[in-house]
């Protein structure tokens, strides 16, 4: 069975254990059944429309797409059963497996083609809309500039999809594994609306089903036997868990109220390796931590020299490894270096200067812009944070 991978900022943290005798959830017997703590309530079930790690945790349960992941997180196909790419490297033909929606439908071509066109649909207002701009004449349906007849998606028949892109793109297989691109059934959205995700509306093509959703207590999903793949599900039914207090969250793992929480404080991670041994775990994921200037709003921010002398004072290992403590690393660039294909990517010139040499470069160039301690330069720092799947 495929569970979802989640992508946080920085560091995805878990917390994983299972006593017997305790308070969690009922679980038929001879059945496999998964506590799991979500941090927060879904907002959205809608892959059009959800934004947060956490609702892809649930989304990923309840659809499949194109590809998905492997065991080590790499592309692999799912619904696609192969795929041919032009020598241009713009036209990608699948072939899709036989496979049906929950409500015993089956899925075609032309899902995926109504998922992207409501997708890129201005009034659908997707917040990943633009990740579909690598479609041709995507960014152009989206901006009301072009018709959604227009986009480069196409049903040459039932099992067989074709995607016409704006430039090559080696890494689609990749971008296929977001819910952006997973299909959705056609006939449920036309005939609910956006009711269509509620328990009593919901169709799905995932390994699960969604059965209960019970705003601020928990969602519960069962697997789901309309599923292409259902004999390698192994878990049977999973309740989500809206755990906001990543402390009391830490308390139910320990009691076995809860198989799992997928954060907590990174601070406490000694403590928890400590007092939950063997339950811990971290990874680097493709987010980064930084400091966004505000240029045109600051005449100081104006000037290459000040922007330069800040990045230079801040200490990216002091905060890691002494504040976050988790395995996060220090960021140098924008692109993670997990990054597929990336390696370490482009980093700052001065990345591997020591410390204190940078903070002397940074006071000198702060001087040669005129700040010193005649003239200190005063800015104020507003923090905000937002788990997104991508």
């Amino acid at each position: 069975m495929k569970l979802p991978v989640l992508i946080a900022l920085t560091c995805t943290l878990a917390v994983i254990g299972c006593q017997p005798k305790v308070s969690r959830p009922p679980c038929p017997d001879g059945k496999v059944c998964l506590a799991w703590g979500n941090n927060t309530e879904a907002g959205s079930l809608d892959p059009q429309k959800a934004t947060l790690v956490d609702e892809y945790a649930i989304i990923g349960d309840l659809f499949t797409g194109l590809f998905t992941d492997s065991p080590e997180a790499t592309p692999i196909p799912a619904l696609a059963q192969s795929y041919v790419v032009s020598p241009d490297g713009l036209t990608w033909t699948f072939r899709l497996r036989p496979s049906t929606w929950s409500d015993g439908r089956p899925v075609t071509a032309n899902d995926f083609v109504f998922a992207y066109r409501r997708m890129l649909d201005p009034a659908t207002a997707s917040g990943y809309a633009y990740l579909l701009y690598l479609i041709r004449n995507g960014q152009a349906v989206n901006e009301g500039k072009a018709g959604p007849e227009s986009l480069g998606v196409k049903a040459l028949d039932d099992l067989t999809l074709e995607l016409t892109l704006e430039h090559p793109a080696p890494y689609l297989p990749a971008l296929l594994k977001h819910q952006s691109f997973f299909p959705v059934p056609a006939h449920a959205v036309k005939a609910h609306g956006d009711a269509w995700t509620r328990p009593e509306n919901f169709v799905g093509n995932g390994a699960f089903r969604l059965m209960d959703w019970k705003l601020g207590d928990h969602i519960r999903v069962v697997k789901n036997p309309a599923f292409y793949d259902a004999p390698s599900v192994c878990v049977d039914q999973i309740h989500y868990f809206p755990t906001p207090d990543s402390v009391m969250a830490e308390r139910r793992v320990a009691r076995g109220e809860l198989d799992l929480n997928t954060n907590f404080q990174s601070s406490r991670v000694q403590r928890l390796r400590d007092t939950l041994p063997g339950y811990v775990r971290t990874y680097p994921a493709l987010a980064t931590f930084y400091i966004a200037l505000n240029v045109p709003g600051v005449p100081a921010f104006q000037d290459i020299r000040v922007r330069r002398a800040l990045s230079m004072g801040v200490d990216r290992e002091f905060i890691t490894g002494k504040l976050m403590r988790a395995g996060q690393k220090p960021a140098y660039s924008f692109v993670p270096p997990a990054t597929a294909g990336h390696g370490e990517g482009v980093r700052l010139k001065w990345a591997d200067m020591p410390f204190p040499q940078r903070q002397a470069e940074a006071r000198r160039l702060l001087a040669e812009a005129g700040y010193g301690p005649g003239r200190p330069l005063s800015v104020e720092l507003r923090w905000a944070i937002r788990r997104t799947p991508f």
